[in-house]
C-alpha cells in the first residue's frame, strides 16, 4: 500500500489508495481481532467453568494466562501492522479498527488478572499461610505410600510445588501488573537449593519401589535379609531427615540410599 501511494500521481488513484486500499487494510485487522475473539469463546465454551485448555505441562492459572497472552500477541503484532499507515489521512476505519483492537485486548487483560486469573491464584496462596510457608519443608523427606508400609513416596508438599510451578510463569506477566506476595517469591528465589534434593530422593525412592516389585512372592525369602538391609538405609528418611536438615548430613543419607539400591538391584539383576 504504501509503494502505491508513493507512485501515485493522479488524484484519483491517490483517492482510491487512501479510501478503498486503506479500507481493506483495516478490514484485514478487524476479521483478524473478530478471528482472535472467536478462538477464545470457542475454547471457553467448550470447556467446564470457562477456563481455557493448556498444555498439561503448564500449572493451571499461570498456563491459562499465558495462552491468553499468546492471543494478546497475536492481536498487537497486527495492530502494530496497521501503526505503519502513516501516510494515510482519518478513516473512518482506523477509528473502528482501534477501539476493536483497545476492547478486546482490556477483555483479555481482564482474564489473566481477574478473578480467573491472577486473583484466583492469589486467593488460593492466601489459603496456604503465607508467613509460614517455611513450615511446610519441616517434614520427613519419605512416607509410605499406603498403610502396608511396603512401597515409599517422596514426602514434599504438593502444595508448594503448585506454587512453585504457578510462579516460575507468573513471573514471565509482570508487564500485566503481576505482584507476587514477597514470602512466595522469596520461596520461589531458594526453589533450587530443594529442587536437586528432592530430584536425588525421586531417583532413590524410584529404584527402591522398583527393587521391590521386581521381586516375587516366591523370592521375597531369598532376599529377606537383603530387604530388610534396605529398608534399614531408608529408614532414617521417615524420621530423622527433612528438606530443611542440615545438608552435609542429608548428602551423606542421600548417598547412603543410592549405593545400597544400586548393590541390591545388581544383585536381583544377575539372580534373575
Amino acid at each position: 500500500l504504501e509503494n502505491f501511494e508513493q507512485l501515485a500521481k493522479r488524484q484519483s488513484i491517490k483517492d482510491f489508495v487512501n479510501r478503498s486500499g486503506a479500507g481493506m487494510v483495516y478490514k484485514m485487522f478487524t476479521d483478524e481481532a473478530d478471528a482472535v475473539e472467536r478462538i477464545y469463546e470457542n475454547r471457553t465454551k467448550s470447556t467446564s467453568g470457562g477456563y481455557v485448555p493448556f498444555p498439561l505441562s503448564h500449572p493451571y492459572y499461570s498456563g491459562q494466562a499465558l495462552w491468553v497472552k499468546s492471543l494478546m500477541f497475536r492481536l498487537e503484532k497486527s495492530y502494530e501492522a496497521l501503526q505503519t499507515l502513516f501516510f494515510i489521512p482519518e478513516n473512518p476505519e482506523k477509528k473502528k479498527a482501534k477501539e476493536t483492537f483497545e476492547n478486546l485486548h482490556k477483555t483479555l487483560d481482564n482474564v489473566i488478572t481477574g478473578e480467573r486469573g491472577f486473583k484466583a491464584w492469589i486467593k488460593e496462596v492466601e489459603d496456604m499461610d503465607q508467613d509460614n510457608l517455611k513450615k511446610k519443608l519441616d517434614i520427613n523427606v519419605l512416607r509410605y505410600e499406603d498403610e502396608r508400609q511396603e512401597s515409599i513416596l517422596c514426602n514434599f508438599d504438593k502444595g508448594l510445588l503448585k506454587m512453585i510451578s504457578e510462579v516460575k510463569y507468573w513471573d514471565k506477566l509482570k508487564v500485566h501488573g503481576i505482584i507476587i506476595p514477597h514470602p512466595v517469591q522469596k520461596l520461589y528465589n531458594e526453589r533450587e537449593q530443594y529442587r536437586a534434593p528432592r530430584e536425588y530422593i525421586l531417583l532413590c525412592v524410584r529404584k527402591f519401589n522398583e527393587i521391590l516389585y521386581s521381586i516375587n512372592y516366591d523370592d521375597k525369602a531369598v532376599f529377606q535379609d537383603h530387604l530388610a538391609s534396605l529398608k534399614d538405609s531408608f529408614k532414617p528418611g521417615f524420621s530423622n531427615y527433612r528438606w530443611v536438615s542440615d545438608e552435609q548430613k542429608f548428602e551423606r543419607f542421600k548417598d547412603e540410599c543410592k549405593l545400597a539400591c544400586y548393590d541390591l538391584y545388581q544383585q536381583v539383576h544377575v539372580y534373575k
